[in-house]
């Protein structure tokens, strides 16, 4: 990968084209339950991912762009999540108000200036983790295996939320 550095400005051939936010998943965790937000990406050499991050994740990543670049204060908000559970008890409602934030949050991150899709710290947040989702895989002869973990219908099911 070529790069250039100067100050906190990086310029590399590699960048995310596309991100959105397509549903989210409850995790029960040590820290309990949360619910973790899929992020489907799109990079610029072609790949494509769907990665989990957590609502906690996106608040210190827009945070830490914020303090990088003072410049993105155009960024949308993201409520503090103790401010919202505080006066809702349906977990569900959070997160799809969440998930709708976080959508309108990634889509003005992307589509912004063309430089911060290339950025180190954007390109770490969305790189995946192998805490990540393996997407399911097809065989060559169309058949799916009953007993893949990823397969397209175990997957859409366990990963991700059923749309309306």
């Amino acid at each position: 990968m070529t790069s250039f550095q100067d100050d906190e400005l990086v310029v590399c051939n590699l960048a995310v084209s596309s991100a959105e936010v397509s549903g989210f998943v409850e995790d029960k965790s040590k820290r309990g339950k949360e619910f973790l937000f899929i992020v489907d990406v799109l990079w610029s050499d072609g790949r494509s991912c769907c990665v989990r991050r957590s609502y906690q994740d996106f608040l210190e990543f827009r945070k830490r762009l914020i303090v990088r670049n003072k410049k993105l204060t155009e960024l949308p908000k993201l409520p503090d999540s103790t401010v919202i559970q505080m006066f809702k008890w349906d977990k569900t409602s959070i997160a799809e108000e969440r998930e709708s934030q976080l959508h309108l949050f990634v889509k003005k991150l992307i589509d912004g200036n063309p430089l911060i899709v290339s950025l180190p710290l954007v390109l770490n947040f969305f790189e995946p983790r192998p805490t990540d989702p393996i997407p399911y895989k097809h065989h060559s002869d169309g058949e799916e295996d009953e007993d893949d973990p990823f397969s397209e219908e175990v997957f859409d099911c366990k990963w991700m939320k059923q749309k309306k």
